[in-house]
């Protein structure tokens, strides 16, 4: 009877050894994702913003241009985008679009309106202003659910 006392001894030992191999393997994953979806940066888009252009539009107020923008038919609408991106297009349009009688925006460089294709770009000229965006995991998770929306 000790004999077999001693083997059930060892099976215990082993099952105590593999819960905590999975339990560490649990804890790993679950760490990296929380890491993935928070705070690695999948993608940095750097705008930079030069010369303002005049619009010929007339404006008393920075709302008159940025409604004035709003009204043109664009591909993708500007409410519709996901809350971050609302967020950064806040923070690009209190930089880049100002009123002195006439809406003024200023040339924005590294992404494309007319095509909405973002390009790279290494980093701003003299002169001009840059804006860094940072895409974490849960904003490209936003970003994804919304393309897959729109098709």
């Amino acid at each position: 009877m000790s004999c077999r006392l001693g083997f059930m001894g060892n099976r215990g030992s082993v099952l105590i050894i593999v819960a905590i191999v999975l339990g560490s393997l649990a804890v790993i994953i679950l760490g990296a994702g929380v890491y993935f979806y928070n705070f690695y940066v999948f993608k940095e888009l750097r705008l930079c913003l030069g010369e303002p252009m005049d619009t010929n539009i007339s404006c008393s107020t920075v709302q008159d241009c940025l409604d004035e923008a709003e009204n043109l038919q664009t591909k993708y609408n500007i409410s519709e985008l996901p809350k971050f991106a609302r967020d950064k297009f806040k923070i690009l349009s209190d930089e880049a679009v100002f009123c002195d009688g006439i809406c003024r925006i200023k040339n924005v460089r590294g992404v494309d309106f007319k095509t909405y294709e973002l390009k790279e770009l290494e980093f701003c000229e003299e002169g001009e202003k840059e804006i860094l965006i940072k895409i974490h995991g849960k904003e490209a998770i936003q970003v994804w659910d919304y393309i897959k929306d729109l098709k």
